[in-house]
């Protein structure tokens, strides 16, 4: 939740706000290319904001979501998918549907 005072973590309410989702190799492949990126400028950094986040800044400070937002919508035109990350889930799902997938 971003506030006025910036960005607030806390964890799920309730047991049904934790989700274990499955994904393709490829995904976990470029998620652990990713991380040996992020570590590589953590130790480069001359400050580093340690929030445990998979996506932040190169000082380890949160996304500003406004910034996210747009830079998705940017990424998603050229990828021919729903402009917005909220809309996305739903690009999904009616993808799913399409291949005789439910969502869930």
């Amino acid at each position: 939740i971003v506030t006025k005072a910036g960005p607030q973590f806390s964890i799920p309410k309730s047991k049904s706000g934790f989700r274990q989702i499955t994904i393709p190799d490829f995904v976990a492949n470029e998620l652990k290319r990713h991380k040996t990126n992020q570590t590589a400028e953590r130790l480069a950094a001359e400050e580093w904001h340690n929030h445990d986040l998979v996506f932040c800044r190169k000082n380890g400070l949160p996304l500003e979501p406004r910034d996210f937002s747009h830079r998705f919508s940017e990424i998603a035109k050229d990828a021919g998918v729903s402009s917005t990350f909220h809309d996305l889930r739903h690009d999904h799902a009616t993808r799913l549907f399409a291949e005789g997938k439910h969502p869930k």
